[in-house]
């Protein structure tokens, strides 16, 4: 599948569609989804998807190589009720008034 499309992205016209598709398609995504998504056709692309793939989908390149690594995990430390891990995100209105 990942040399089809590969080679698919050799033709400038036939790489913007998918482009184009795999950003409205990662815009229906939550962050860990999408990190996933990057990471599982970064490592199926080898050396350079991360900076690839952060090009085509606007991810910082960080998220995209995170993605990669814990899809290699399996998921194994990514809980599967909530988007981010605890303790992740920014700290609470009320907390950031009284510091």
């Amino acid at each position: 599948m990942m040399a089809v499309m590969l080679r698919m992205l050799s033709d400038d016209e036939l790489a913007a569609e998918w482009s184009a598709q795999a950003t409205l398609v990662l815009s229906r995504l939550d962050e860990a989804q999408r990190r996933w998504v990057a990471g599982l056709f970064s490592s199926a692309i080898g050396h350079g998807g991360d900076t690839l793939l952060s090009r085509m989908t606007g991810l910082d390149p960080q998220t995209v190589q995170s993605g990669r690594r814990e899809v290699a995990a399996h998921l194994a430390e990514c809980p599967a009720d909530r988007v981010r891990r605890p303790g992740a995100g920014r700290p609470p209105l009320e907390k950031k008034i009284l510091h």
